[in-house]
């Protein structure tokens, strides 16, 4: 980084964006490893879905999924984590 302002040098020494901008395969892991988050997330959901559907008694009380993920995001903070991850899917 010879030649480079000294502001320069700083930010990408010090904060690690030139090693991110170097090795761009980290953002191909990050970004596969999040697919899989969602794919597995959403396999969960609608085995839960599923679950609920054979468990309720009156199908006049039966919600639909997006319904009853509603339900439970206003219920559970950590299935609203959860969800909100699923929602921001690649």
């Amino acid at each position: 980084m010879d030649g480079h302002p000294y502001w320069m040098k700083q930010r990408f020494e010090n904060s690690g964006v030139a090693n991110s901008l170097i090795y761009a395969s980290q953002i191909t892991k990050a970004r596969h490893a999040h697919q899989l988050t969602a794919a597995t997330l959403y396999n969960l959901l609608h085995k839960a879905y599923n679950s609920y559907v054979e468990d309720v008694s009156d199908e006049r009380t039966l919600l639909l999924k997006d319904d009853l993920s509603q339900q439970q995001v206003s219920l559970y903070p950590q299935f609203k984590f959860w969800y909100l991850v699923l929602e921001c899917k690649i």
